[in-house]
């Protein structure tokens, strides 16, 4: 389930490409403003903290693994790219 008690789609609900919206239907409401959400704001304390370097995102849903920033093919994350993109070949070529 994406989105919280306050029915707030998690996955929307960051500051990049962020776009709010009149139409807070619960699968895709990202809430009033970025990191409106504890969920959010922890894990966004979280990674701050810790500063990790390379970050990939499973979405079982679609079966699909994600780079930061890939909200489209023209705005791929740039630090990393190489990397990145490495460890999602792998990990895609064995699943």
């Amino acid at each position: 389930v994406r989105e919280n008690p306050s029915g707030v789609d998690l996955n929307r609900n960051w500051d990049e490409m962020w776009k709010g919206t009149t139409n807070n239907r619960a699968d895709t409401n990202p809430g009033p403003h970025p990191f409106s959400e504890p969920e959010t704001r922890i894990f966004k304390q979280l990674v701050t903290e810790f500063k990790p370097t390379t970050f990939l995102t499973v979405h079982s849903g679609t079966k699909g693994m994600y780079m930061p920033w890939a909200y489209d093919m023209h705005h791929l994350a740039a630090r990393n790219e190489p990397a990145m993109m490495q460890i999602l070949k792998l990990l895609d070529a064995k699943h």
